[in-house]
C-alpha cells in the first residue's frame, strides 16, 4: 500500500494546512452580528405616538400606532370630526423604519429615534423622532407618547371618544 503522502502533492498539503489554520484564525475572530435592537426600540410597538396633545376638538393633530406584527396606523386628524387613517407595513431595524403603504405604493425609509424626555410632561414622557417622515411630506417630525398612551384603557376620555366614533380603536391591539 503506497504512502498517503505519495497520493497528494506537497503543495496541495500545504494550500490545506494554510486554508484550515485560516478558517480557525476567522472562527476565532468572528463577532456576534449587531442584531440586537437599539435602547427603547421596544418602546416603538403598540403605544400611540401623537405629534401634540388635542386639548380642543377642532385641533389638527398627526399620529402613529407601530403594532408588533409590522402593520401599523397612521392618524392624520383635522379635528375631532374627521380623521384619515392609512395602514401600512413596516420594519423597524436598529436604527430605520422602513414603510410600505399599500394603498398608493409608496415606500420610504426613514432614520428615526426614541429617547426619554429629560423635563415629562403632564400626557408625556418618551419622544420619537422620525426623519423625513413619510407622513409629513418628507420632513422631520417628532411625536410623543406616555403612560396613558400605551394602551387604549388609559387613554385620555376626549382622545377614546373621538378614536372610538370612528371605529379606530377596534384596529388597534394595545
Amino acid at each position: 500500500m503506497r504512502n498517503i503522502a505519495q497520493l497528494f502533492p506537497r503543495w496541495f498539503a500545504v494550500m490545506i494546512a494554510i486554508s484550515v489554520a485560516v478558517i480557525a484564525y476567522g472562527t476565532l475572530q468572528v463577532e456576534p452580528a449587531d442584531e440586537a435592537p437599539a435602547p427603547l426600540q421596544h418602546e416603538l410597538f403598540d403605544v400611540l405616538w401623537l405629534d401634540k396633545y388635542p386639548e380642543m376638538s377642532h385641533e389638527k393633530w398627526k399620529a402613529y400606532f407601530f403594532s408588533s406584527d409590522n402593520v401599523g396606523i397612521s392618524i392624520d386628524a383635522q379635528s375631532a370630526f374627521k380623521l384619515t387613517l392609512e395602514l401600512f407595513e413596516f420594519k423597524a431595524e436598529s436604527k430605520k423604519i422602513r414603510f410600505h403603504f399599500p394603498h398608493d405604493g409608496r415606500k420610504a425609509q426613514c432614520g428615526y429615534t426614541i429617547e426619554k424626555l429629560k423635563k415629562p410632561t403632564r400626557h408625556f414622557d418618551t419622544k420619537l423622532i422620525v426623519e423625513n417622515d413619510p407622513q409629513n411630506a418628507g420632513q422631520t417630525k417628532e411625536y410623543f407618547t406616555g403612560p396613558e398612551f400605551r394602551s387604549a384603557a388609559t387613554l385620555p376620555e376626549n382622545l377614546r371618544q373621538t378614536l372610538e366614533a370612528h371605529e379606530v380603536l377596534s384596529r388597534l391591539s394595545f
